[in-house]
């Protein structure tokens, strides 16, 4: 099978728009997963995370939320809640930085600037 050709008039001769149309798609959702979200999306995919994980109200978590102290987290909810962050927002977060979060804020503001550095 050859691959297509435009005549002078533009249009294809000599096979099929398929393979063309299949790359350029291929093109598109590779670089749309590296797509950068807005604060506020960010924001709503967080509290998902941290009412289910934690079953605590939406009401409950808010930006100064500590997760131990005001969400009732212990250890291995946090590793939970960090788990279900690198599969939502497709990150990797090391344990180092995982410490580090400690706030929903700080988890939101983490989560904005590795995904605007993506």
């Amino acid at each position: 099978m050859g691959y297509p050709s435009c005549n002078r008039s533009g249009s294809i001769e000599n096979g099929s728009w398929l393979p063309f149309f299949v790359i350029l798609l291929f093109i598109l959702l590779a670089f749309n997963g590296g797509k950068q979200m807005d604060r506020p999306e960010i924001d709503v995919k967080v509290t998902s995370i941290l009412t289910e994980r934690l079953g605590v109200s939406e009401a409950r978590v808010k930006v100064g939320s500590h997760l131990i102290d005001d969400l009732g987290a212990d250890s291995l909810d946090a590793v939970e809640v960090i788990m279900a962050l690198e599969d939502t927002f497709d990150i990797d977060i090391p344990d180092v930085e995982a410490d580090t979060l400690k706030t929903v804020g700080a988890i939101c503001e983490y989560i904005e600037k590795r995904l605007g550095s993506k």
